[in-house]
């Protein structure tokens, strides 16, 4: 009866190793894969900041700042309003610290002015990325669909579209 047991106890570890080795490879996947997006989007706004002469193009290796510099290429101007840089970066960081707080709220009017929040901030990133590539696309329309359905084609068009010269928008 000892030779089962530590025959059971013997394939329970194989397995565990087999599942965790699999895990850790999906992991690891994942990361190489958010890494490649990251340098993507990085590299394809420091190439446009540095082709439009700005000085401080190095911020587009920063995560969330980014967004700074592409307030900057757009105009600093969107929806009427001026500061687009800062609003993009500042709201980017609300979202990441108000996305590890919900989970924590229990009041369902605060969730819901939290839910509004992130709609109103995602349709002017949104806003924002259409005017990038109205400015250096000749397919916008089609750019932002995609950007919208499939979220991380927005690194992969950042990337395509780093060489190219800045158009004026027609309002």
């Amino acid at each position: 009866m000892g030779n089962s047991a530590s025959a059971a106890s013997s394939a329970d570890a194989s397995t565990l190793a087999a599942v965790l080795g699999i895990i850790s490879s999906f992991f690891l996947v994942i990361l190489a894969v958010a890494v490649i997006w990251y340098v993507l989007q990085a590299f394809g706004f420091y190439k446009m900041a540095k082709n439009r002469d700005l000085p401080y193009a190095w911020i587009s290796w920063i995560p969330l700042c980014q967004y700074y510099i592409m307030g900057d290429l757009i105009g600093n101007r969107l929806w009427g309003f001026g500061f687009t840089n800062w609003a993009l970066v500042l709201g980017s960081i609300l979202s990441t610290l108000l996305s590890y707080v919900v989970p924590n709220i229990d009041n369902s009017f605060v969730l819901l002015l939290i839910l509004v929040y992130y709609i109103v901030y995602y349709v002017y990133q949104m806003t924002a990325f259409y005017r990038l590539y109205q400015m250096y696309s000749d397919h916008p329309t089609l750019f932002l669909v995609l950007s919208i359905i499939f979220p991380f084609l927005t690194a992969i068009f950042i990337f395509a579209i780093r060489d190219n010269k800045p158009k004026p928008i027609v309002k």
